[in-house]
């Protein structure tokens, strides 16, 4: 094609930088940096790895094409593009580009071909790229089933000609075209057409555009067909009934018909659902207000015997909020009766379970049981103390709750007469289960964060762990060659061999109040702590981690760029500095736990900070950063506050004060700044500034224009009203752009700041704007 260039003889050699080799997987980490030497933009550049026999292939390339392609060899080279973060990829004269490279190159073998590619005086004419959405159905193993796949495909002409799977083990033909669709993508119901049995297939789709017919662009696929059959595994949604939107919170079924506990407060409500066609359930009967003033603020759970449903509920009557089991008559599901209600003394109860005539409602201190033999006339007639029950099952004549680390088995078979048999610690403090099943000879006990135990309950008063153990359950994992790394909430990040996958073995655990997730780059984890921020340890020895950085749990309140650092105001997490020189390495330099800091602005090595010290006491603060690891405070201005934002130009601070309005400092002196005039205002959220004028934005009042040509003696040129509250301003040209809450964006003519005029306001749907940028 004329548009694309072999630039590869006439460009430097590429700096080549090793980070890194996997001598198990073979695979090279490079960073190769591309130079265009001549003052020529190209577009599209793009390293292509020539895939040989030898094994050597790109192993994190964007996409495959059919430039350059090895006679004898693979008919398809993967390639690396270039600056793909600058607009229509262009790669401008006399820059560079650095891309990081995984190689595989087996046996050591370093001898690579490549070529560097450039489309000139345009963007290259083929599709650019393939997204593969993955499928959308189950395709089955069986002869003709069908399932629904999707791609994405970009192209900088948009002139899409033909996409194409690649798939013969499944379609029986070489090219099966997909087709456009409505939603800018391009979609197949691709059939099983060999009945290919259980397992992967790989493919290709492939792309071509009006202008590309001789080169196309590849992507590789790997398609999964499933047995055919109801498989657990495979659940497929057939119907769906949203009749509130406020939330379904629990549900239990009995013949045709679905009972739901749906929402809380006013909304709180039990609903009847016909399910009798699952893939049409038809809304009936609810139980919500009752006439008079009995109403459901919240229902816990629910279950269904017979013509009753019963809920434990809170309930408004009379004038008191209180918890209750209530009792719904469902035998006409259309008209569903409150028709029974025994009031619960004690708050927190939280689960029950029903056999016969009584429920057991288990709770924070006993499990109460309650006679229902007269629905419409519950009655507490019995008491398992000392008993506490998050969860409960009932297996036969045995009732097992859960409370902490406790399991409890109580002999229930004389049903006024319950005997607790056994109480088996599950754990010991690191193990609090929240819920529990019962099957057949084994309960089952999970918690939350994944983990669980397994018991043998075959003899009710001697139940036995058989599976479980010191757990390495927990919320994330991530893998790295021979290690798991396993986010286990508050029992800290465990680190497993998995080197014999069959025989995992706990190698060591770093000590962590709230892992939450993980992230494995080279020696380096990265452990969210939701108590303790975001964790970085040095996995060199896996037996022995250590941690080397911490980004505080944070509230980032704003960040400022300074040359390769960021800055960081985290609230009342003080503030970090980030070393961004890498971005794709990001180094945490040091972290400060100072009073409140709200907003940060450095300029050179010098740092302006706005916060809060106490209540009513607010500072801005002046502080030396030359040594990032020891920061020298210059000077200090105490303010009444609160203090919203601040915005440094020139020799000046500006300070939006919330009930003073407007504060100028001037900090040509950095260890004395001083206010030298403040600007009444009723509200001062943010300020920014444009020649010889301050834009403010003044909440309830709007936009006020301050006149500052002598930061000495500002004045208020004029100010207009908003249609709601001004949060924020951007200027440019003749308008300013007010972040407008409610409203939206507003627009404002500033051509006469002495005089701005109101234009138009843009309501944005389901935003309230707090910020605004132009560009």
């Amino acid at each position: 094609l004329n548009a694309h260039w072999n630039v590869t003889s006439l460009l430097p050699t590429p700096s080549i930088v090793v980070t890194g080799y996997d001598p198990v997987t073979e695979v090279i980490e490079v960073d190769v940096t591309i130079t265009n030497s001549y003052s020529l933009d190209a577009f599209d550049v793009r390293l292509i790895i020539f895939t040989d026999a030898t094994g050597n292939r790109l192993m994190n390339a964007d996409n495959w094409i059919g430039l350059y392609d090895i006679p004898g060899g693979w008919p398809i080279n993967p390639f690396r593009a270039y600056a793909e973060e600058e607009m229509y990829h262009v790669f401008e004269g006399l820059t560079e580009h650095t891309c990081d490279l995984s190689i595989h190159i087996p046996g050591g073998n370093a001898s690579i071909t490549f070529a560097i590619d450039a489309s000139y005086p345009g963007n290259c004419e083929e599709p650019y790229t393939i997204r593969w959405s993955k499928q959308l159905d189950k395709l089955k193993d069986e002869t003709g089933s069908s399932a629904l796949i999707k791609a994405w495909v970009v192209d900088h002409q948009s002139d899409i000609t033909s996409v194409e799977l690649n798939c013969v083990e499944i379609t029986g033909e070489t090219l099966v075209p997909f087709f456009a669709a409505p939603d800018s993508s391009w979609e197949m119901d691709l059939v099983n057409a060999t009945g290919a049995a259980e397992g992967e297939y790989p493919g290709w789709i492939i792309a071509k555009s009006e202008e590309s017919t001789s080169v196309a662009l590849y992507e590789p696929v790997t398609i999964q067909v499933y047995p055919a059959g109801d498989y657990p595994y495979d659940p497929t949604v057939v119907g769906g009934y949203d009749p509130l939107s406020y939330g379904a919170i629990n549900v239990c079924l009995q013949g045709d018909f679905a009972y739901v506990a749906d929402g809380w407060g006013d909304d709180a409500i039990i609903k009847i659902v016909n399910i009798s066609d699952p893939a049409k359930p038809i809304p009936m009967g609810s139980v919500n207000r009752i006439p008079g003033e009995y109403h459901l603020l919240a229902i816990n759970e629910i279950k269904v015997q017979g013509d009753y449903v019963y809920a434990l509920a809170t309930v408004w009557n009379d004038g008191f909020e209180f918890w209750e089991l209530i009792v719904i008559d469902v035998s006409d599901p259309w008209n569903p009766v409150l028709v029974g209600e025994c009031r619960v003394d004690s708050y927190n109860y939280y689960t029950f379970e029903i056999k016969g005539d009584l429920i057991y409602m288990g709770g924070m201190y006993d499990i109460i049981i309650i006679d229902v033999y007269f629905p419409t006339n519950p009655e507490i007639n019995g008491e398992i103390e000392n008993v506490q029950a998050q969860d409960m099952d009932i297996q036969g004549d045995y009732l097992y709750a859960i409370n902490f680390n406790r399991l409890f088995t109580i002999d229930i078979s004389v049903p006024y007469f319950p005997q607790v048999v056994s109480e088996y610690i599950v754990g010991y403090g690191d193990f609090l289960p929240d819920g529990v099943a019962v099957d057949g000879d084994y309960a089952f006990l999970v918690q939350w964060e994944h983990r669980y135990r397994v018991l043998n309950i075959s003899d009710p008063e001697n139940p036995y762990e058989v599976a479980g153990g010191i757990d390495i359950g927990g919320r994330s994992v991530d893998l790295a060659g021979d290690y798991a790394y396993v986010a286990g909430y508050d029992n800290g990040m465990k680190i497993v061999d998995i080197s014999i996958p069959s025989d995992p073995v706990l190698s060591s655990t770093f000590e962590s109040m709230s892992a939450v997730d993980v992230q494995v780059t080279g020696n380096n984890v990265f452990l969210a702590d939701l108590s303790g921020g975001l964790r970085i340890i040095d996995v060199t020895n896996p037996a022995s981690p250590s941690q080397t950085g911490l980004l505080k749990k944070a509230h980032p309140q704003n960040v400022d760029i300074n040359d390769d650092f960021a800055y960081v105001a985290e609230g009342e997490y003080g503030y970090t500095i980030l070393d961004i020189s890498n971005n794709e390495s990001l180094q945490m330099v040091v972290s400060f736990d100072t009073l409140d800091t709200r907003d940060i602005v450095v300029r050179d090595d010098i740092a302006y900070i706005i916060g809060r010290m106490q209540p009513g006491e607010e500072y801005f603060k002046v502080i030396d950063f030359s040594d990032p690891f020891n920061p020298v405070e210059l000077g200090t201005i105490v303010h009444g506050g609160p203090l919203e934002s601040l915005l440094v130009d020139g020799d000046y601070a500006y300070v939006c004060v919330r009930d003073e309005g407007l504060k100028i400092i001037d900090i040509r002196l950095p260890l004395s700044p001083f206010r030298v005039y403040s600007v009444d205002l009723p509200d001062a959220r943010k300020v920014t500034i444009d020649g010889d004028y301050a834009y403010v934005a003044a909440f309830e009042d709007g936009l006020y224009v301050i006149n500052i040509s002598d930061p000495t003696n500002p004045q208020i040129s004029g100010s207009v009203l908003t249609d709601f509250k001004a949060r924020d301003v951007a200027i440019q040209g003749d308008y300013a752009y007010v972040a407008d809450n409610y409203s939206g964006l507003t627009v404002v003519n500033i051509s006469i700041p002495d005089d701005p005029q109101y234009i138009t306001s843009t309501y944005i749907d389901s935003v309230n704007a707090g910020r605004v940028s132009v560009s």
